[in-house]
């Protein structure tokens, strides 16, 4: 049975209840990274689903449905010249994610102990990485 869990829009919508000044839609987004144009800011964050392993069937599929394992990519893009203050938000970010009690999954994590930094967009704009594995069973 296919699953209906949408993890890159359930990541949004944690990031956005957790105190961090994300707002969906406004300077956070599904799917991958976009340029900073009208209605996408310079300072933004970015939740795109990057796949993860095949489903495993449950012993009691006929009761319990598969175990899905989920992962987002969550890429963080700053200001120029504030790459201090965009590793705090991504480290933040990480944090907010790591064992997070997200509804319909049974555990949330973070693949890395710190955000991946990846260097400068071509405006100079500091960029970081955060990846998080999210299992669930339908």
């Amino acid at each position: 049975m296919p699953t209906t869990k949408t993890p890159d829009a359930d990541v949004v919508t944690e990031l956005a209840a957790a105190g961090l000044g994300l707002v969906a839609g406004v300077n956070i987004f599904r799917g991958p990274m976009r340029p900073a144009v009208a209605g996408v800011p310079v300072k933004a964050v970015f939740v795109a689903e990057t796949g993860g392993p095949p489903p495993v069937p449950y012993i009691d599929a006929a009761t319990h449905g598969d175990t899905w394992t989920f992962e987002v990519q969550v890429m963080v893009r700053g200001s120029r010249e504030k790459f201090a203050e965009t590793r705090t938000l991504a480290r933040d970010i990480r944090d907010a994610l790591h064992r997070a009690s997200i509804t319909g999954y049974l555990s949330v994590v973070a693949l890395q102990s710190g955000p991946v930094p990846l260097g400068f967009d071509g405006n100079e704009c500091p960029l970081f990485s955060i990846n998080a594995r999210l299992v669930a069973c339908e």
